[in-house]
């Protein structure tokens, strides 16, 4: 194998010495792009996977000839399809544009909920995607007013947590949102290995709490069991969401296995303004259990339908008549 890398090294870099000098990327092309890769290396958690030598080669010999930032997108694609290949299923790149579209207020799926009977409670949960804060807000605030309105109007003693169709996103705003259901203080942690740090996610303080609804609404009772339902569109945030109700007493999760993209992402700012979001961390409950790759659930019912006869929901509802 290490002939093979080594072969392939000298291929690209005889490649890149044949190329004339007019057929080279401009300055500003190989030094946004050596920028891309640096913050790659340093931060992401699969980094150590990867031969850099070969991919900065071949990045450059991919790149001659751009003259414009603008143009690398193939390249850029080249270099996160490395990270794919090392084990990374969630890094990504978004340029300005492509920002914008999440900076400014867009038509999100709301949040729901409804008293089933039986004294249970159920609330779903969606994805959001925003960089708004003002949005973000709004999102928390829907979800524990349903909390509080189920809570204060039924003696509930039994909840349900869907979170099915939540594909990831922002995770304060579901955190936050949902903290009556899972308490104060620290309900999950971050691990990056490269730094050797535990980071918490706490919904009275820390990353988790640059989203406050302001309501703080406390249930009445506290739940005697609680249901969280999964599956294969739970992603990303929505994993992490469901990971923070790891380890409380009483809860079991229900459905299919998750999305797999149990790592968390840090943004990094270019210079040009486009954006890098990188897994530096491994999604951890508040014991610091990690789940990879995925989570599974506790009890496998095979279907994604979700209708009047709900068959993840009855076998939740099941449970919680079992006691």
């Amino acid at each position: 194998m290490k002939y093979l890398l080594a072969a392939t090294l000298i291929f690209f870099s005889n490649l890149q010495a044949q190329e004339p000098a007019s057929k080279k990327a401009s300055g500003k092309v190989r030094s946004y792009l050596h920028e891309i890769l640096s913050i790659i290396q340093q931060n992401a958690i699969c980094a150590d996977s990867i031969d850099w030598k070969i991919l900065t080669a071949k990045v450059d010999f991919l790149s001659a000839g751009i003259k414009r930032r603008e143009d690398c997108r193939p390249v850029i694609d080249t270099i996160f399809n490395a990270l794919k290949k090392a084990g990374d299923r969630h890094s990504g790149f978004l340029n300005k544009e492509e920002q914008k579209k999440y900076s400014s207020p867009a038509k999100q799926s709301p949040p729901e909920g409804n008293y089933l009977g039986a004294k249970t409670g159920y609330i779903k949960v969606p994805g959001i995607m925003s960089f708004s804060l003002e949005q973000s807000r709004a999102f928390a605030t829907a979800i524990e007013q349903l909390i509080r309105q189920i809570d204060s109007a039924n003696n509930i003693e039994f909840w349900i947590v869907d979170l099915r169709q939540n594909t990831g996103g922002d995770l304060n705003p579901m955190a936050m949102g949902l903290r009556p259901l899972l308490g104060d203080g620290v309900v999950a942690y971050g691990i990056n290995p490269r730094r050797n740090a535990k980071i918490p996610l706490s919904t009275t303080n820390g990353q988790v709490a640059q989203v406050d609804p302001g309501i703080h609404y406390k249930l009445r009772t506290t739940p005697r069991r609680m249901a969280i339902l999964i599956g294969p569109k739970t992603g990303s945030s929505g994993e992490w969401t469901g990971i923070a109700f790891k380890s409380l007493p009483n809860t079991r999760f229900f459905g299919l296995p998750t999305a797999g993209a149990t790592t968390g992402c840090t943004n990094f700012p270019l210079s040009n303004g486009d954006l890098l979001y990188i897994a530096t961390t491994f999604m951890a409950d508040r014991t610091g259990q990690t789940y990879l790759p995925r989570i599974f659930p506790d009890v496998v019912i095979d279907t994604t339908k979700t209708d009047k006869n709900d068959a993840v929901i009855e076998a939740a509802r099941l449970w919680f008549g079992d006691e």
